[in-house]
């Protein structure tokens, strides 16, 4: 985001040098940088259109997306996951956290001695139906919504609590608790409405079935329990990152499905803060998209309630039309010397809103590149 701001900072440089001359041209380039962007995002969903919805099908009735009565488990998870600037009362040890990163991928065999470790909240996670990372137990709560910087859960913690767990499991013959108490955090992780949320749960799967492949190793009796494959992992993986496509602003006119997405949706609109943010620049170029992509929010079964608000506002979650904003946006970046006035000459606001737009677009579909796009 920062390199994009650059970016922007030396096209209006270079629109003051020209006294508003160059603006015309600018304009002209970025809506041509526009219409190919979407061309190119047409091409790739129309190539990869049969097995994203594979993918979708796939896991759309899957047990992880099933949903469960039991509330929101965050007053239990933020006692021990942190949260960015905010210590976990009660964390792993800092000599566990250390042994674990120093194990890397051999983790499985690491020789920790994780048998003091007091892990038995893990075994209320089946109870929780969600956990909201912005409800009323979180700092986000009641929080002005600056979806592109604000703070999140340290999911770090969550991967680090489970690979204890499952260690613990290992060492005491009871790896099967250890499976099922770490496969619960990865549907809650499924829950929370963040894409990072969704790779960590997916990451989460892949613990599972190293420990289980450990498990094996060791003799150890995993009861006829089956952990999900690489294959499937990955199937999963490409599921939710390419839901957002569904949120893009470049999406082709043509949907890729009427039913899409079927995973991942959630995560997918909460990706919706990019577009809130260059709102104020981009939505005089692409006013029927953003009326889509309001309707849509507004009809979307999910919570994102702080999203929700700020889209329906002015200034939450917004690049403010300042080259003060510019500045902040860039930690100085060379925008600083942008007076206010420039980002109000007739055709700056679309000039740059093009130059953002065309530049600050997500392959949603690169996961299908080689072999996640065969048929």
């Amino acid at each position: 985001m920062r390199r994009l701001f650059v970016v922007v900072c030396v096209v209006v440089l270079l629109l003051v040098v020209a006294h508003g001359v160059a603006v015309g041209p600018v304009l002209v380039q970025g809506t041509r940088a526009i219409r190919e962007a979407q061309a190119e995002l047409a091409t790739r969903q129309r190539t990869f259109a049969a097995a994203v919805m594979a993918d979708q099908r796939r896991w759309a009735g899957d047990p992880l997306f099933a949903p469960r009565d039991g509330g929101d488990a965050a007053a239990l998870l933020f006692q021990h996951v942190a949260f960015e600037g905010r210590a976990a009362p009660q964390p792993l040890p800092a000599e566990v956290v250390a042994g674990l990163k120093d194990a890397g991928a051999d983790w499985p065999r690491a020789t920790l001695d994780v048998s003091s470790l007091d892990l038995g909240w893990m075994a209320q996670l089946a109870g929780f139906g969600f956990w909201d990372v912005e409800g009323p137990q979180t700092p986000l709560s009641g929080r002005p919504f600056e979806g592109m910087t604000e703070p999140i859960p340290r999911f770090t913690d969550v991967l680090a609590f489970s690979k204890a767990r499952l260690l613990k499991g290992l060492a005491s013959g009871d790896v099967q608790a250890a499976l099922d108490e770490v496969h619960e955090l990865s549907r809650l992780c499924l829950t929370t409405e963040l894409l990072v949320g969704d790779m960590v749960a997916v990451a989460l799967l892949g613990l599972e079935r190293q420990a289980a492949e450990e498990a094996a190793r060791r003799g150890l009796d995993l009861g006829g329990r089956q952990v999900m494959t690489e294959a499937d992992q990955q199937s999963l993986k490409r599921a939710l990152w390419v839901a957002p496509a569904s949120t893009a602003l470049l999406a082709p006119t043509t949907p890729l499905d009427p039913r899409f997405p079927l995973v991942g949706r959630c995560s997918a609109e909460r990706e919706l803060a990019s577009a809130l943010l260059l709102r104020p620049w981009a939505e005089p170029l692409l006013p029927e998209r953003y009326r889509q992509l309001g309707d849509q929010l507004a009809q979307s079964p999910c919570r994102l309630r702080r999203l929700r608000a700020a889209w329906q506002t002015t200034g939450e979650g917004e690049l403010p039309l300042s080259g003060a904003a510019l500045c902040d946006a860039t930690a100085g970046g060379g925008s600083c010397e942008v007076p206010d006035f420039v980002t109000r000459l007739p055709f700056v606001r679309p000039a740059v809103g093009a130059v953002l737009v065309s530049t600050a677009t997500t392959d949603w579909f690169r996961l299908y590149d080689g072999d996640g796009g065969a048929p």
